[in-house]
Formats: structure tokens, sequence, C-alpha cells
């Protein structure tokens, strides 16, 4: 069950909200406009959720390190970091993505036997 601890807490997650998504509404007002419209609390809440981890994860969240001489932001890790993050975002928007991540792990007989991880020296065998 949701508890809409997002949208209870309104005005301070839509201005997260915009700034993570600023560069797609001409205006404040649109976007605005735009969540207002969202019917449902329960989406308004989710919309609230996948805005604020986006601004905190990828939009403005780096990988950082604190190892004697190395760079405090890893490129390559952040990047990573942020890859991961985004497609988290997306398979928990909905129910259905969630569901049908599991079946789309390949079992045992959906692999062909030419399967490229198959044969002398790999890993996995028939």
């Amino acid at each position: 069950m949701n508890d809409l601890r997002y949208l209870k807490a309104k005005d301070t997650f839509l201005d997260r909200a915009y700034l993570a998504l600023k560069n797609h509404f001409a205006s404040r007002d649109d976007f605005d406009k735009y969540f207002d419209a969202i019917k449902r609390d329960e989406q308004k809440d989710l919309f609230l959720r996948t805005s604020l981890f986006y601004v905190l994860l990828v939009k403005c969240g780096d990988w950082v390190v604190d190892v004697p001489g190395s760079d405090k932001v890893v490129d390559y890790l952040t990047n990573t970091y942020k890859f991961v993050t985004i497609f988290s975002l997306i398979e928990s928007l909905s129910e259905e993505t969630r569901l049908a991540a599991s079946a789309i792990w390949p079992s045992e007989h959906a692999i062909p036997r030419h399967w490229p991880c198959w044969g002398k020296g790999a890993h996995v065998q028939p």
C-alpha cells in the first residue's frame, strides 16, 4: 500500500522534480500544469518519487571516493552507477515491468544449443 509520502511533502518534492525535468518544459508554470493534470494521487506520488530519485542519483549524483591519489569523482564509476539507476527507475515504473522481468531471463530450454556461451571451454554447458 502506498503511503503517498512524496505527495504529502509536495512543496519540497515538486521543486526537486522541476529541477530534474525543467529542460523539458517552457516554464515552471507549464511544469506545474503538467503535474496538476495527473489525475490519481498514486500517480502523482510516483511522479514525485521517480523525479526525486532521478535528480539525486542521476542528474546531480556522483560516485565520490576518498582514496589518496585518486580523483574525488571517478567518471567510470559515476557513469556506470547512473546507467544502472536509469534502468532501475524505468523498471520501477510499472507492475507489469516487474512481473515481466522474471519472464525474460532465459530458461535452460529457451536457450538454443548454438548459444555463444555454450561450447568447449564455456562456463555454461547444455
